[in-house]
């Protein structure tokens, strides 16, 4: 298993101190979330139809893969991977 700990929340800035479980669907909702808030810092404007994450769309699907692999490589359990789509 994996846990994180986070100190601090960037939607709403405040201190937060917990540990969980790393699923591939939080960590990817996650990470787009965060994406899309850090873009415009960065001068970057992202389409339109992908500001909202959609777990069941093909963009979410290979997202939520792809975290399931850097899962899989944080847990040392790489060696039997699945590599392909579901």
């Amino acid at each position: 298993m994996i846990y994180i700990m986070f100190t601090r929340d960037l939607t709403i800035g405040l201190l937060i101190i917990t540990n969980m479980k790393i699923t591939p669907e939080w960590l990817a909702s996650t990470f787009h979330d965060t994406y899309e808030t850090l873009a415009p810092m960065y001068g970057y404007e992202t389409r339109e139809d992908t500001k909202e994450f959609d777990a069941k769309s093909k963009n979410g699907r290979l997202m939520i893969k792809t975290c399931e692999l850097v899962i899989a490589q944080l847990e040392g359990e790489l060696k039997d991977y699945d590599y392909n789509p579901k």
